[in-house]
C-alpha cells in the first residue's frame, strides 16, 4: 500500500487512473500489457494488486471491499487489501505492485509488471467471445451438466468462516430420511432444489 503523498522513481512510470476517478473502497480495474490490475483506495492510501481472482480468474474490479478485504464478486474469495494475502488461506496471494500518486495520477512501474507478466503469462484472449471472462481454472462441467461432482453454482468465503452452497446436500439428506423418492421430480427454485407434486 502506498500513501498518496509518496513519490517514487520507477524505471517506466505509467498512469493507470486518475485518483479523482477512484472512489473510496470501491475497486477499479486497469490494464498494463495483458495484466489486469485492480486499484483500491482506502482513505488516503492506494493499493494496486493483480486484478484476477486466484480461484477462477474473475476480475477483482467486479468485486467489493469489506473491512480490510477485497472480495471477489463471483465466489466471494477474500484478499487483504494491503498484502494481497487471503485470510482464509495464507498461501493464496494476489501480487501487490508498487504504486504512487502524483498530480492526481495513479502510477505504476510498467517494467515491474512486465517482469511479473513474463513469469505469469496471461491466458485471456481479449479478442475472442467472452475472452476477458474465460475460466481457465475450472472444469468444462458445471452445475447445469447434471453432475454433482462439479463445482457448486455459488458460494461464500469470508476470513472468519467458510460456508459453501451445496444444493444437492439437502436432496441427498431428503433421500436418506425417506421424505422424497428417486422418482420425485426436482426443480431449482430460488437457488434451492425442491420436489414438486404431480
Amino acid at each position: 500500500m502506498t500513501s498518496l503523498k509518496t513519490v517514487s522513481a520507477p524505471n517506466t512510470p505509467v498512469t493507470i487512473a486518475h485518483l479523482s476517478d477512484v472512489p473510496d473502497r470501491s475497486p477499479v480495474g486497469a490494464l498494463v500489457g495483458t495484466v489486469d490490475l485492480v486499484i483500491v483506495r482506502t482513505d488516503d492510501e492506494i493499493t494496486v494488486l493483480y486484478g484476477r481472482c486466484l480461484h477462477r480468474g474473475a476480475l477483482m474490479s467486479d468485486g467489493h471491499v469489506t473491512g480490510q478485504d477485497l472480495i471477489c464478486g463471483v465466489h466471494g474469495w477474500d484478499y487483504r487489501i494491503t498484502t494481497g494475502i487471503s485470510a482464509y488461506n495464507n498461501d493464496e496471494r494476489l501480487r501487490v505492485f508498487s504504486s504512487w500518486v502524483q498530480d492526481d495520477n495513479v502510477i505504476v512501474d510498467a517494467d515491474e509488471i512486465a517482469a511479473w507478466e513474463r513469469d505469469n503469462p496471461q491466458p485471456y484472449d481479449r479478442d475472442s467471445y467472452q475472452g476477458v471472462y474465460q475460466d481457465h481454472h475450472g472444469s468444462p462441467r458445471n452445475h447445469t451438466s447434471g453432475s454433482f461432482a462439479s463445482s457448486p453454482p455459488r458460494g461464500y468465503r469470508s476470513s472468519a468462516t467458510t460456508v459453501r452452497y451445496r444444493p444437492w446436500v439437502s436432496l441427498v439428506t431428503s433421500f436418506r430420511s425417506g421424505t422424497t423418492s428417486r422418482s420425485s421430480p426436482h426443480v431449482w427454485r430460488g437457488g434451492r432444489c425442491s420436489t414438486t407434486s404431480k
